[in-house]
């Protein structure tokens, strides 16, 4: 019998997948696959029946500090010391939203695309990269990524 989630008093728990410790885990609304997140930076899905490790997400800059499954077990959300939250798709490896939560209730949310929605108060500070050029634009030309209705897409 495999030993690696079963913990016994006597047996050392041998840790696969991460680098560092393990900091939150979560298990999928079926039960089937465990979510963990680590000092590592980044989190893995593990197929709980056989501990095979399924999907690594990478890209947070800090510990992964929250982990959780959605309620259909399609994506999962990431949280971070980094001060961002991600949310990926599980069968793709994708990541399809990256959110922030700023001083006094502010928020900005960005797909890997660089469309952004967020509250009124940051969107004049977001710029962007022109993709052919590389040249940083000006704010103004900035919004036109201000497209909610993109960042919403990027959840459907």
């Amino acid at each position: 019998m495999d030993q690696r989630f079963h913990l016994s008093p006597r047996e050392p728990v041998e840790q696969l997948g991460h680098f560092a410790g393990v900091t939150p885990v979560a298990f999928s609304p079926d039960g089937r696959f465990m979510l963990t997140g680590s000092v590592d930076e980044t989190a893995i899905v593990w197929d709980v029946r056989t501990g095979e490790q399924i999907r690594t997400f990478q890209g947070h800059d800090d510990t992964v500090t929250s982990v959780v499954f959605s309620p259909d077990g399609r994506r999962v959300l990431t949280g971070s010391e980094d001060g961002s939250a991600r949310v990926w798709d599980v069968g793709t490896g994708k990541e399809l939203l990256r959110w922030w939560h700023l001083e006094g209730g502010s928020w900005l949310a960005v797909t890997p695309e660089g469309y952004f929605t967020g509250s009124e108060d940051v969107l004049h500070l977001v710029r962007h990269r022109d993709p052919q050029t590389g040249r940083l634009l000006p704010p103004g030309e900035s919004l036109r990524y201000h497209r909610p209705e993109k960042v919403a897409e990027a959840l459907r």
